[in-house]
């Protein structure tokens, strides 16, 4: 059976209250899908993945089902978009002058996360270098690892004013830092990750903050665009069912704040969870929108039949949404109650305004404000503990 599951008051035993959910059955070993994701650095061993490397140390990917592997592809600069293009790793992760130009020439990739919305690469010199600032770059040399890596550069000069040709660049391979140490080149593409680990190599050198001159976004997560279309119809029927059609290329602040909840639901959605937790979902909403969006939740309940997990410290939320009410006591958090609620299905908006629905609202509450007195009396109660009770 499929339930709405309303946790409230308070929300601190969520997994006690799923397993309940779930009917206590034991977990059955999921099988892991496989996902390999390239670098484009040539090495595993830098800073700039530590939010992967901490999500598979933590075992958050395997929560998700994943089984990922971290490569290291070759220096050249089309490596982890050809990857990706090839089948040959599943994610890859290009500047944006990399995946333009990997588009340009036909490669199946799309940007599916926009991971650093601002500049992240910089540029370094010798610390006795005559160069003061980017506009004394023209008449230098340049290293970088890979000659492909010119076109990641080139448009941060250009949006700075300096014509790339008035730049000699040097592909060295991977010592491309170590170049302009040795006075083999005068400039180096850098990143805040990598010049944490030249300065621990005692490279000694001089940075530019790429965002202290630039406006561009940096690297992020790309894949093969042909694999998203099998998930293209199911995102617009989401988007659909809540309503939003004609915003889909809309950002989040030209939302209204009920627009950017159901944005929210339908990318919680999109991954096509067994089981929805919603904490507090609408709690920032006024009144009026608040029961539209409640009244849009069973609409959607109704059509995916997700097991669907709410927080709310309304207890008419609750009964309005629910098939089972977990009233949780302050810390440490335990189910004071459960009420099963007999209201019918679909449920009317009317249905709040009927006495049978004020009858278990009653009841619920009676039980907060009797756990309330017995914390009283026991000298344990903090009135912060329940927001439905002053």
């Amino acid at each position: 059976m499929y339930k709405i599951t309303i946790v409230g008051v308070l929300l601190v035993l969520l997994t006690a209250s799923l397993l309940f959910a779930a009917g206590g059955q034991e977990k059955k070993p999921v099988e892991l899908t496989k996902m390999t994701f390239i670098t484009p650095r040539g090495t595993v061993e830098v800073m700039d993945d530590y939010n992967l490397w901490v999500a598979i140390e933590l075992g958050s990917f395997e929560a998700m089902g994943l089984d990922v592997t971290m490569e290291p592809g070759p220096l050249d600069a089309f490596a982890c978009t050809k990857f990706v293009d090839q089948k040959q790793a599943d994610v890859g992760y290009p500047s944006p002058g990399i995946l333009s130009a990997s588009v340009d020439t036909g490669m199946d990739v799309i940007m599916v996360y926009e991971m650093m919305v601002e500049q992240v690469f910089d540029f370094a010199v010798r610390k006795d270098s005559d160069i003061k600032s980017v506009k004394d770059f023209p008449g230098h040399t340049m290293s970088l690892g890979d000659a492909g890596w010119q076109v990641i550069v080139d448009p941060i000069l250009v949006e700075v004013g300096i014509d790339p040709a008035s730049i000699e660049y040097v592909a060295v391979g991977a010592q491309w830092g170590q170049a302009v140490a040795l006075g083999k080149a005068d400039i180096a593409l850098t990143w805040k990750g990598l010049r944490a680990q030249w300065d621990a190599q005692g490279l000694y050198l001089k940075y530019f903050l790429g965002e202290e001159f630039s406006k561009m976004p940096a690297n992020g997560y790309a894949a093969q665009k042909s694999d998203l279309a099998q998930y293209e119809q199911r995102i617009q029927d989401l988007i659909d069912s809540v309503e939003l059609t004609g915003f889909e290329n809309h950002y989040p602040r030209e939302l209204s704040g009920g627009m950017q909840q159901r944005a929210s639901i339908v990318r919680a959605l999109s991954y096509d969870p067994q089981v929805l937790l919603l904490d507090e979902p609408f709690g920032a909403l006024d009144a009026y929108t608040r029961d539209e969006m409640d009244t849009l939740l069973l609409g959607i309940w109704k059509k995916t039949k997700k097991t669907i997990a709410f927080v709310t410290h309304r207890i008419e939320e609750a009964v309005y949404l629910a098939n089972r009410v977990y009233v949780m006591t302050p810390r440490p958090g335990n189910n004071s109650a459960v009420f099963d609620i007999d209201l019918p299905r679909p449920r009317p908006e009317g249905i709040t305004m009927e006495n049978r629905y004020f009858k278990i609202v009653a009841e619920i509450k009676k039980k907060i404000v009797s756990d309330v007195e017995q914390q009283k009396k026991d000298g344990t109660y903090a009135s912060q503990a329940y927001s439905t009770v002053t």
